[in-house]
């Protein structure tokens, strides 16, 4: 039976991108990460960098973890998946800076019920990790630049989200308990608006409209520039440009504490 996708002006593209604070150099951790990929849509394939040829196998992934030295750098792991919900993730484990990262992309056609399930996937996994930020961004194929959320991007990048902090609210966004104490406690983010809820790790999760997928790029954008001046008025948590493009750390930001990071 042929597979049907949504029509193409109902469909998106999918990117996630998760900082913890979680060593992901380190096996436990991997491990997490593994493990939440597999409750809600387990990989089948994995490999490093772009070599992904191998049929997935946690206990081949442990494997490849204790053969390396410590403060080896490594190549990303990449964790695929080619039926519903298909993704390719990215997880930092090896660069000497970055290994606080996963990276979810899912550009094909999807099938009705497919984005849900990749929206639960990020969950799952900012529910398994100690999650610092983490967000959500989808677009369509043609979308007009003034309708995104950001016209040049899709998340966040890892290294000046710790010099200055995030930049923006996205589809979907978490917040991290010392994100939640650095703003000054949940009211804070309470009093910026928009629908919230919590995970059973205390993450807050902020959605621009309740089901997402289900809105239009209008709609997510509005809701977006409604809520962001309060935002980054109110927390003292994300960044800014100056007149000059140079980017301004909010009051209350402080880089992640771990020996990894950079300082």
């Amino acid at each position: 039976m042929a597979e049907k996708f949504l029509p193409k002006d109902a469909d998106w593209r999918f990117t996630a991108s998760v900082f913890c604070l979680n060593d992901l150099s380190l096996w436990p951790n991997a491990n997490l990460v593994a493990s939440a990929f597999e409750a809600v849509a387990a990989p089948e394939y994995w490999g490093e960098d772009s070599q992904v040829s191998d049929d997935y196998s946690r206990r081949a992934i442990e494997q490849h973890f204790a053969k390396a030295a410590p403060g080896d750098n490594r190549y990303p792991l990449i964790l695929k998946r080619a039926t519903v919900p298909r993704y390719t993730a990215s997880v930092n484990i090896g660069n000497t800076i970055h290994p606080h990262s996963v990276h979810i992309d899912s550009s094909l056609r999807h099938a009705e019920g497919e984005l849900e399930k990749l929206f639960g996937l990020v969950d799952r996994l900012a529910e398994s990790l100690e999650i610092d930020f983490a967000s959500i961004d989808i677009f369509r194929e043609g979308q007009a630049r003034g309708t995104r959320i950001d016209s040049s991007g899709h998340g966040e990048n890892l290294s000046p989200y710790i010099r200055v902090g995030p930049q923006w609210i996205w589809i979907r966004t978490y917040i991290g308990p010392r994100l939640v104490a650095l703003a000054g406690g949940a009211r804070v983010w309470h009093d910026c608006g928009g629908l919230w809820r919590y995970l059973n790790n205390g993450v807050m999760v902020l959605d621009l409209k309740e089901k997402p997928w289900l809105s239009t790029p209008e709609e997510l954008k509005a809701e977006h520039d409604q809520l962001m001046p309060r935002v980054l008025a109110r927390t003292g948590i994300f960044h800014y440009e100056d007149e000059d493009e140079e980017e301004i750390a909010g009051l209350r930001w402080r880089a992640p504490p771990g020996a990894k990071w950079p300082r």
